[in-house]
C-alpha cells in the first residue's frame, strides 16, 4: 500500500511564518515602528497575509507575544522536576526556576522576544495589559497554592503579598543585575547562574515567610517595627 505523506496545512504555516516574522520584526523595532510590510516581508507571506490571517498588525503582535510565553511554558513547566507528593519547598523551588529560566531565555525561547517581554512588562502598551495580566495572574494562582502549603498558618495576606514579591524578584534577578552589578559594588551578582539565583530565592521566601507568619495580621507597617520606625 503506498504511504500517503500529509503536507502542512497552508494556513498553518503562514501563521507560523507570520508569527516568526512579526517576532523577529517586533523584537527590532517595538510595536509602534514595526510595518506590516516588514513583517511580511520577514515571514515571506503576500502583504495581505496579516489582515487575512490575524486582522492586524495589533491582534499580531498579542499572538506573538502570547506565542513566546505559551513556548516557555512548554519547554519549562512550572511545576518541572516536582512530583505531588513532593515537599512543598521541591514545587517552590520548581516554580522559581521556571520563572528565572522562561525570563533569562534558557528554555531556548527568542532573547529579542524576551527582551521585547521585558519592555512590555516594564512599560506595557495598553494592547498588551490585558494578556500579561492573565499571564500574571496565572503565575500569582500557582505560587499562592504553593505558599499556602509551605506554611499553611500564613493568612491570605501574607500569601498574596509574597507571590508579588518572589514574582518580581524572579523579574529583578534576570533583568537587573547587570545594573546592580554597577551601581553597587560587590554585589555579589556577578556570575551567578539560574540555580544560584533559585536557591538564594528560595530561602529567602522560605525564611521569610517563618519569620512574618508568627505574627503577620495584614498589615504591613503594624506587623513589622522596623517598617513602622521608618514611616514615623
Amino acid at each position: 500500500m503506498r504511504r500517503v505523506l500529509q503536507m502542512p496545512c497552508r494556513h498553518e504555516e503562514n501563521v507560523r511564518k507570520l508569527l516568526r516574522g512579526g517576532g523577529q520584526v517586533f523584537a527590532l523595532r517595538g510595536y509602534a515602528n514595526a510595518t506590516v510590510r516588514e513583517i511580511c516581508t520577514a515571514a515571506g507571506v503576500n502583504v495581505a497575509a496579516v489582515s487575512y490571517y490575524f486582522g492586524g498588525k495589533e491582534k499580531l503582535y498579542i499572538s506573538v507575544l502570547e506565542d513566546f510565553l505559551e513556548t516557555g511554558e512548554r519547554l519549562c513547566p512550572y511545576d518541572d522536576g516536582a512530583f505531588p507528593a513532593s515537599a512543598p519547598e521541591e514545587h517552590l523551588r520548581a516554580f522559581v526556576r521556571h520563572l528565572l529560566t522562561t525570563f533569562s531565555g534558557g528554555c531556548g525561547v527568542d532573547d529579542g522576544l524576551r527582551r521585547l517581554l521585558l519592555h512590555e512588562c516594564l512599560d506595557p502598551a495598553s494592547i498588551a495589559q490585558n494578556l500579561l495580566r492573565s499571564y500574571f495572574d496565572t503565575k500569582r494562582g500557582q505560587l499562592a497554592h504553593i505558599l499556602s502549603a509551605l506554611h499553611p498558618s500564613c493568612g491570605e495576606g501574607l500569601v498574596r503579598r509574597m507571590c508579588v514579591a518572589v514574582i518580581w524578584q524572579c523579574f529583578q534577578f534576570v533583568y537587573a543585575c547587570g545594573p546592580a552589578s554597577v551601581l553597587i559594588k560587590d554585589s555579589g551578582l556577578e556570575g551567578q547562574d539560574i540555580e544560584d539565583m533559585c536557591e538564594f530565592l528560595v530561602g529567602l521566601c522560605v525564611g521569610g515567610m517563618a519569620h512574618l507568619g508568627r505574627g503577620w495580621n495584614g498589615n504591613w507597617v503594624e506587623d513589622i517595627p522596623s517598617l513602622a520606625a521608618v514611616s514615623t
